[in-house]
């Protein structure tokens, strides 16, 4: 997190080194050592500056418009679908990809899947309170 002041101020969430994955519940006890009152906050603007490349989104339409790639879930035996929607090959085979966007999927360029960066700009103002930088896995269990 970056705050107005300039003064920089981080949360180690996770030890790579010891655990492949968060659990919700720690992920959760460590984002509470970012303190910010709600009171502070009342009156704040939350400003998304980048987006999901997840197929489901308006990605799938780009994707589906190459002719060779598909964009679809996980199927129990039932023909209930589950999880998040993946990028594929056009039969449904090779791929698997939740993701439209990547870098060294060359597997799945035919498809739709490209390494083309989105780039947004944002002019900082005195209005701007706080900038916190995550990855998809913090955002996976946040929203805006």
């Amino acid at each position: 997190m970056i705050s107005k002041n300039y003064t920089p101020s981080a949360s180690n969430l996770e030890d790579s080194l010891n655990k492949s994955h968060l659990e919700s519940n720690n992920l959760k006890q460590k984002l509470r050592k970012i303190k910010i009152s709600k009171e502070l906050m009342k009156n704040w603007k939350i400003t998304q500056l980048s987006k999901d490349h997840k197929p489901e989104n308006s990605e799938k339409k780009r994707i589906l418009a190459t002719g060779f790639g598909s964009v679809n879930r996980f199927e129990d035996e039932k023909g209930n679908k589950y999880g998040p929607y993946r990028v594929y090959d056009q039969y449904g085979i090779k791929g698997g990809l939740a993701m439209s966007r990547s870098i060294g999927d060359h597997e799945l360029t035919k498809s739709g899947v490209i390494a083309d960066p989105e780039f947004f700009e944002h002019k900082i103002s005195d209005d701007d309170k706080i900038l916190i930088i995550a990855s998809d896995g913090i955002w996976e269990y946040l929203s805006n």
